[in-house]
C-alpha cells in the first residue's frame, strides 16, 4: 500500500481555442506504508473508488456508446464496519454501493473487484433484470438460481471490466490477509445451475479470448466478447418470463448465436448443466443437485388443473437464500383473468406465496397460516408463483425444516 494515489486528468479552457494540459495530483492516502495503520485522513480512498468504477462503465459504453446511467450513491466510510462486508442496494432512496472501510477488519476501497462486483449488481439492476433475493453465500453454496445468476454475474462482470480474471479481496490485521480466487475455473467441487462459481466461469468463458480446457478435458475457444453478453443482458434477460438465472440467459444467447452453439454447449455442459434442449424455465435439466426435492425448477400449474405440492427444503443446503428454500410454480394463462390461490402447509409451519410477471410482483399472500386470496391476472402469458415456507426463507424467526406445500389455483 503506497502513502498517496496519483489523479491524472485534464483540464480545458473554454473559449475561441481550448487548451489541454495534464495535472498530477498527489492525493495522501492517510496510511503508514510500513505499519500499514492509518496515520492521517484517508483522502485518497473516494478517488480509488471512482477509478474503478470509471473503469467499469467503460465495459458498458463500449457495448452501448450512449448508456445513461441511473444517479448511484457510493457510500465508503472509515466508519463503515468491516463485518457488515459490501453491498448493494436499490430502496426508496435509490441505488446505493456500501463498501466496507473499518481498518484492521475490511477495507474495500482498493479492493478493485469487491467495487467492480458490487457496480455489476447496478448494472444488472438497472440495464437488464436482477431477480436474485440477496442473501449470504460462500464458494460451495447450492444457491436459490436467482441469485447464483446475480453473484456469478457479479464477479465475472468484474473481471471483465479490469481485464483481469483473479479475484481478491483483502481484510484482518494490517490488511494483510486476503481471499482470492479465479473465475477462469470453477471454485470448489460444486458445480451446476446453482452454483455462483459455475456461472461466472461460464460467462468468463463465454467472454474471454483464451482457449482454456473446460472440466471433462474438452477445449473451448470460443471469444463472444462483451457486446453479445450484453445483447442478452438488456433484451431477453430483462424480458424472460422465467426467473432470472443461467437458463433464460444461456437460452437468448444460443438463439443470438446460432453458429456458436455447439461451443457454448461445451462451456455450459462442463458445468454439470444441460444446455443442448435448454429453455428459459430448465425444463430439460437433470442435475438434481443429489436432492429428489429440487426438479423441476418451474413446476407445471394450471387454472382448475388441481392441487400440485413441492416441497420447500430447509435442511439439505441451508438457508435462507439456498437451494430449493423457495419452489417455482409455472402458470399460463390464454387471456387476463382472475383467480383464486390457496396455499397451505402442515400445522406448525408458514406457507407465503408470490406472483410474479416477468419479474414484477403481481401480488402476494403472506398472513401468518395458509394463504388463501384472489388475484387479477393481468395479461394473458406466463406467470411465476414463488412458494416458500418462512422459516426456510428467513421471513420469521422459526427452525427450518423441509416441508411439502400444495398449492391449487381455480377460476374465480
Amino acid at each position: 500500500m503506497s502513502d498517496a494515489i496519483i489523479i491524472r486528468g485534464l483540464t480545458k479552457t473554454f473559449g475561441r481555442k481550448i487548451a489541454v494540459q495534464n495535472l498530477d495530483l498527489a492525493v495522501p492516502s492517510g496510511w503508514d506504508p510500513v505499519a500499514r495503520v492509518p496515520n492521517g485522513t484517508r483522502a485518497a480512498a473516494p478517488f480509488a473508488v471512482l477509478d474503478t468504477i470509471y473503469r467499469a462503465q467503460q465495459l458498458i459504453l463500449g457495448a452501448l456508446p450512449a448508456a445513461d446511467f441511473a444517479p448511484l450513491v457510493v457510500d465508503w466510510s472509515t466508519g463503515n464496519k468491516g463485518e457488515d462486508s459490501s453491498f448493494y442496494s436499490n430502496g426508496v432512496n435509490g441505488p446505493r454501493i456500501t463498501l466496507a472501510g473499518e481498518a484492521a477488519v475490511d477495507t474495500d476501497e482498493y479492493d478493485a473487484h469487491v467495487i467492480a462486483h458490487e457496480f455489476g449488481h447496478y448494472i444488472e439492476d438497472q440495464f437488464s433484470r436482477s431477480d436474485s433475493i440477496g442473501g449470504p453465500h460462500a464458494i460451495g453454496d447450492r444457491l436459490d438460481p436467482r441469485v447464483a445468476f446475480g453473484e456469478g454475474f457479479g464477479y465475472a462482470f468484474a473481471a471483465m471490466a479490469l481485464s483481469d480474471p483473479l479475484a481478491v479481496d483483502t481484510f484482518g490485521v494490517a490488511q494483510q490477509q486476503a481471499s482470492y480466487f479465479d473465475v477462469e475455473s470453477t471454485t470448489g467441487p460444486t458445480r451446476g445451475w446453482y452454483s455462483e462459481s459455475s456461472v461466472w466461469e461460464i460467462l468468463w468463458d463465454l467472454y474471454d479470448a483464451r482457449p482454456d480446457f473446460v472440466p471433462g478435458g474438452a477445449q473451448e475457444s470460443l471469444a463472444l466478447g462483451f457486446a453479445p453478453l450484453w445483447q442478452v443482458l438488456a433484451g431477453p434477460q430483462r424480458s424472460t418470463a422465467a426467473v432470472t438465472s443461467i437458463f433464460p440467459f444461456i437460452t437468448a444467447l444460443k438463439a443470438a448465436n446460432p453458429a456458436a452453439s455447439a461451443a457454448i454447449d461445451t462451456i455450459v455442459s462442463a458445468q454439470q448443466i444441460q444446455s443442448a434442449g435448454i429453455d428459459a424455465f430448465g425444463s430439460s435439466e437433470t442435475n438434481s443437485a443429489g436432492s429428489a426435492d429440487v426438479l423441476p425448477i418451474h413446476t407445471p400449474i394450471a387454472v382448475d388443473g388441481g392441487a400440485v405440492t413441492v416441497r420447500s427444503l430447509g435442511i439439505p443446503f441451508g438457508t435462507p437464500n439456498k437451494l430449493s428454500n423457495h419452489r417455482f410454480l409455472r402458470l399460463d394463462t390464454a387471456a387476463p383473468r382472475s383467480v383464486r390461490i390457496v396455499a397451505t402447509a402442515p400445522p406448525g409451519r408458514r406457507v407465503d406465496l408470490v406472483v410474479y410477471e416477468r419479474g414484477i410482483e403481481v401480488d402476494r399472500g403472506e398472513t401468518a397460516g395458509n394463504e388463501d386470496f384472489t388475484v387479477a391476472l393481468p395479461d394473458a402469458g406466463t406467470y411465476v408463483l414463488d412458494v416458500y415456507e418462512c422459516s426456510n426463507a428467513g421471513c420469521f424467526q422459526g427452525t427450518p425444516a423441509d416441508t411439502d406445500l400444495t398449492v391449487t389455483v381455480t377460476s374465480n
